[in-house]
């Protein structure tokens, strides 16, 4: 069947970030600033200590039932915990400060993203975003229309919001269902093997995985491993002539 849509990973295939297990530890760091931002007067040091030390916890554990560990959840566990109360439009207010700081700021767009994103549109596909992400959607939406990439996406959905992560198979379900697709009418595009390989092939949809590696020993890839993002232009190029 002909190839309709190509769905991208965001976080190290179209933007690079930081890794957000290693940044949130050092959170404590910005204390001072953030008393000073206008916040309710507390200790910020040992909160940002207790948020790091919940959302990692979280984080392991989202690794075997596929549920996303959010940085907001991570949050309102610590004041829990330290027996702290906060509103609800501060402790947005904490995270988009954070985000800011540590993610955001940090942010770059990879090399061919919006180039590749203008000859798939210009081709007529569909393009679609699945992303795994401990922080908000619009955040990452915030990014996005920094960097210009945001409008050539038709539909995008984020772990943070979804409630669950990839691999999880009705993540990928799910999208297809709502752009009204097939397995075998879109590709999936990502960097990270165990993710972006392995969550799109068990639901029957080919991945493009952009890797030097090798394929992990045990596993298969239902689809093609390319060195770098614009090889996927050429490639998906010759795919869609190849259908002609």
């Amino acid at each position: 069947m002909a190839l309709k849509a190509v769905i991208f990973d965001l976080g190290g295939t179209l933007v690079s970030y930081p890794n957000p297990d290693k940044v949130s530890k050092h959170f404590y760091e910005k204390a001072a600033e953030i008393a000073d931002e206008g916040m309710p007067k507390m200790d910020y040091q040992t909160l940002l200590k207790k948020l790091s030390e919940k959302y990692l916890e979280a984080r392991q554990v989202s690794f075997q039932n596929l549920k996303e560990a959010t940085f907001a959840e991570s949050l309102k566990a610590a004041l829990k915990e330290l027996g702290v109360e906060m509103a609800s439009n501060d402790q947005e207010y904490l995270l988009e400060i954070l985000y800011g700081e540590f993610f955001g700021d940090q942010s770059k767009l990879i090399e061919g993203a919006e180039e590749i994103l203008s000859a798939f549109r210009k081709a007529r596909l569909q393009i679609g975003l699945i992303s795994n992400t401990p922080w908000p959607g619009v955040a990452h939406w915030g990014d996005m229309y920094y960097w210009g990439i945001m409008d050539y996406f038709h539909k995008g959905y984020f772990s943070s919001y979804e409630g669950i992560r990839k691999p999880h198979p009705e993540l990928f379900r799910k999208v297809l269902r709502e752009m009204k697709l097939t397995p075998d009418e879109a590709i999936y595009v990502g960097d990270n093997f165990s993710r972006d390989v392995v969550g799109p092939n068990s639901i029957g949809m080919k991945a493009i995985w952009i890797s030097t590696k090798s394929v992990p020993e045990g596993q298969t890839l239902n689809g093609w491993q390319v060195a770098s993002l614009m090889e996927v232009k050429a490639l998906v190029e010759t795919l869609t002539k190849e259908e002609k």
